[in-house]
């Protein structure tokens, strides 16, 4: 019965992406308990009200992260489920060197088998937790620092012993945990300055070390600006943050003679990707045209340009056959992958399921296990395909 539910599951999210006129996908690669190297992959559709949705697709046991492996399971995957691989416009991942490496990435593979140019998102947050952990790299205190967590963390993972030592001590600080003032003030009227012990424990401290202190905070914030200019630039030109100006927000603030230039620079370097050669996705002048249709239409209309979603489920319901070329546009725009966490979720649920005590679990039954735990909710699919299948598999007794 499993089977048979996850099957019918499998047909509601294929008959969605299916109905979609593009599509993006969310990969990453992991292993599980049993050291089995798992790809997970998730896709982001749109319905034909401009919705999107994502949908978890499959997790698949793969030999190595090689890119050449990870394309050929998602080839085989789609393929299996009767989506063409020229629906992908955009890929998603952690940023590793397998996803976007240049010339043999995930992605670059797949641009030289792609009609269409395949845009390549590094999802922000694994950005941003390079930012941090990239700045503290820098400072040699702070790395040092991170080491002695990681020590201390270790020394008390595994004893009981130590461990209820650490108990106690956190019983004789609680007081640092009350409401009625900051810790640093309670913890210094307890050891107020000159004093060389607090509650029998001698202390010590080196000279000017308030000092070194505000150095090594001031050096981690500078490093940490560096990072985030660097990754996070205030004017960019990449596809991915180009895509924003579709939403057209801030438009009924300028004037005519503003407008008429307005978010032109950002949409030329979209059609600069999207223009190259025999991969041609849009018509360059008949998009330069439509956006300046589309700017005047949208000031004098009066629509809503708060979500680049609503503003666009708008414009391709009332006029589909006005903005052909902005519309193909939008439709990448809404489904860019700009995070993965989804696919970081759907990790979690995978560790949930194959646990040490169910390490055997096969591949397959992973994969109906996470159908059923991440798929649509059963209550919104028809269960009778289901039912028929389970009946038509096998003689059953109960209908005998």
């Amino acid at each position: 019965m499993q089977d048979a539910i996850a099957d019918s599951l499998r047909d509601s999210v294929t008959n969605k992406i299916s109905a979609s006129p593009c599509l993006s996908i969310l990969i990453d690669e992991s292993t599980d308990i049993s050291v089995t190297k798992k790809l997970l992959i998730y896709t982001r559709s749109l319905t034909s009200s401009f919705d999107v949705e994502t949908n978890f697709l499959a997790n698949v046991q793969i030999p190595d992260g090689k890119a050449n492996t990870l394309l050929g399971a998602v080839k085989k995957t789609l393929h299996d489920r009767g989506i063409p691989m020229s629906k992908i416009i955009a890929v998603g991942s952690d940023g590793a060197a397998v996803m976007t490496g240049r010339k043999n990435g995930f992605v670059a593979l797949l641009n030289k088998e792609s009609a269409v140019p395949v845009v390549s998102v590094h999802c922000i947050a694994h950005r941003l937790a390079l930012v941090t952990s990239q700045a503290a790299e820098k400072v040699p205190y702070l790395k040092k620092f991170q080491g002695t967590l990681s020590d201390v963390f270790y020394f008390f993972k595994k004893s009981s012993v130590r461990r209820e030592r650490l108990y106690a001590l956190e019983e004789r600080l609680q007081y640092l945990k009350e409401d009625n003032g900051p810790a640093l003030v309670q913890f210094e009227s307890q050891c107020p300055r000159g004093s060389r012990e607090f509650d029998g424990v001698e202390i010590s401290s080196e000279a000017g070390i308030e000092k070194q202190f505000s150095n090594i905070r001031a050096a981690f914030l500078q490093n940490l600006m560096s990072e985030l200019e660097c990754r996070f630039p205030a004017v960019a030109t990449d596809v991915v943050t180009c895509m924003s100006v579709l939403s057209l927000r801030g438009l009924s603030f300028l004037s005519e003679d503003a407008r008429k230039h307005w978010g032109t620079e950002q949409l030329q370097n979209i059609i600069d990707f999207y223009s190259l050669g025999d991969k041609a996705f849009v018509d360059a002048e008949e998009t330069l045209r439509e956006w300046s249709m589309c700017k005047d239409m949208v000031h004098q209309q009066h629509y809503p340009c708060t979500s680049i979603c609503q503003l666009w489920q708008i414009l391709t319901s009332r006029h589909p056959d006005t903005f052909p070329n902005l519309c193909k546009i939008a439709q990448v725009a809404v489904l860019l992958p700009l995070q993965t966490a989804t696919v970081e979720r759907g990790f979690s649920v995978q560790n949930l399921i194959k646990r040490s005590h169910r390490n055997r679990l096969s591949s397959q039954r992973l994969d109906t296990l996470m159908q059923l735990a991440l798929g649509p909710p059963v209550r919104e699919v028809s269960l009778a395909p289901a039912v028929t299948k389970w009946r038509r598999d096998k003689k059953r007794k109960l209908f005998c």
